[in-house]
């Protein structure tokens, strides 16, 4: 479940502060982004949040990182609460990424696509209750207050997953006491792993001014 992994995240910052400093910043990229983010808002332990692609599942336009049909969008809420439904009546039936997310947004490159298959500690399918978890995330920190550590939104301007303007329009959404988007001028979804020579010195140097 979502829940499980935000407190893993917490978990996460308590074994960092015990075993190194309190002065712990969080990074996630793409689905740990969005676990990033929602951290923040229950961790006030945490000195800055460093979200790669940020999304509030109750947004209805969040459905274009998806490949569910765009129409859905006007009816986004009877759509959650039908996999919601559908999850406490198949809660284990298992769901391939690739029915939710297009694999080629993800990555262009085959080889890289691959990995996630065969990587023996990564999924390529979820549980379909973990799927309704996510949609029905509760990340309204992101827009309460909650939130009481600087955000900085990592995010590639031609994303094919996270378009900029619903990025941006999430981005707009974030209630902190500082909040900044480091948009950079690249054309994939993994940019951390993609093009790490590219992003790697901005992102190192604006994490140490909030060491």
């Amino acid at each position: 479940m979502f829940e499980d992994i935000i407190q893993n995240g917490k978990d996460a910052v308590t074994y960092a502060i015990r075993h190194f400093n309190s002065n712990v910043i969080v990074m996630g990229s793409s689905q740990g982004g969005i676990v990033a983010i929602a951290l923040a808002g229950q961790d006030d332990r945490i000195r800055a949040v460093f979200p790669h692609n940020i999304l509030i599942p109750q947004v209805s336009d969040s459905i274009v990182v998806t490949r569910f049909p765009r129409f859905l969008r006007k009816n986004y809420t009877l759509f959650v609460t039908g996999i919601t439904r559908m999850a406490k009546i198949f809660p284990n039936f298992p769901i391939p990424v690739s029915l939710y997310l297009d694999l080629k947004k993800i990555s262009r490159d085959n080889r890289i696509i691959q990995q996630f298959y065969d990587d023996p500690y990564g999924f390529m399918s979820y549980p379909l209750h973990f799927l309704s978890s996510l949609f029905n995330a509760d990340l309204s920190s992101i827009q309460d207050g909650r939130i009481k550590c600087p955000v900085i939104v990592i995010a590639a301007k031609d994303d094919p997953l996270f378009p900029e303007a619903y990025t941006r329009t999430i981005f707009q959404m974030i209630k902190a006491p500082y909040k900044e988007l480091m948009l950079f001028n690249e054309d994939v979804h993994l940019i951390l792993n993609e093009r790490v020579p590219q992003v790697l010195g901005p992102i190192v140097a604006k994490v140490r001014i909030f060491q």
